[in-house]
C-alpha cells in the first residue's frame, strides 16, 4: 500500500527542492508513494497588506508566479507531464542554479510534453479559468521582461 503525502511547494524555495529530491529518491529506492503536489506561493503569502494578490495583477513581478501557473496546466495535462515539468523546473532553479526567465519556463513546459498555447496544452491558469490562449503565455510573452527572484 502506497503512503499518501501532500506537499506544499514553491519553486523558489530551496527546502521544497530538497524535499522533492528526497521524495524522488525514496520512490527510486522502491518506496510506494502517492504524492499530491500543492502549490504555495511565497510571493502571495509574503505580500504587504493592502497590495493586490500576485494572481490578480495584470503582470506579475516574478517568474515564480508563471512557474506555478504552468505547473497547474501541467497537472491538468496528466501526471507524466507534470512530473517532467516539476522536476525540470526544480533542477534548473536549484540543481543547476540558473536564474530562469519566462522563456526558459515556457521552454521547459514545451519539453515536458506539450507547449503552452499549442494544440493539446491545457488552456488553464492557476485560478482554473479557461482561456483562448494560456494566460501564462499572454502575461509573459511580451516585450517586457519579468524580474527574476
Amino acid at each position: 500500500m502506497a503512503d499518501s503525502i501532500s506537499i506544499y511547494y514553491d519553486y523558489t524555495c530551496p527546502y521544497s527542492y530538497r524535499a522533492a529530491c528526497w521524495l524522488r529518491g525514496l520512490e527510486e529506492a522502491g518506496r510506494e508513494l502517492e504524492l499530491e503536489w500543492k502549490s504555495f506561493s511565497l510571493k502571495e503569502v509574503n505580500r504587504p497588506g493592502g497590495e493586490p494578490s500576485v494572481f490578480d495583477r495584470q503582470r506579475a513581478e516574478s517568474v515564480s508566479v508563471l512557474a506555478l501557473e504552468l505547473a497547474k496546466a501541467a497537472q491538468v495535462a496528466g501526471p507524466e507531464v507534470f512530473e517532467r515539468y516539476h522536476y525540470r523546473v526544480f533542477e534548473a532553479m536549484h540543481g543547476d542554479g540558473r536564474r530562469l526567465e519566462a522563456n526558459d519556463l515556457l521552454s521547459i513546459g514545451r519539453d515536458a510534453g506539450r507547449g503552452c498555447g499549442s494544440a493539446g496544452w491545457p488552456r488553464t491558469t492557476a485560478k482554473g479559468s479557461n482561456v483562448g490562449r494560456c494566460s501564462a503565455h499572454r502575461r509573459w510573452c511580451s516585450t517586457a521582461r519579468p524580474r527574476c527572484i
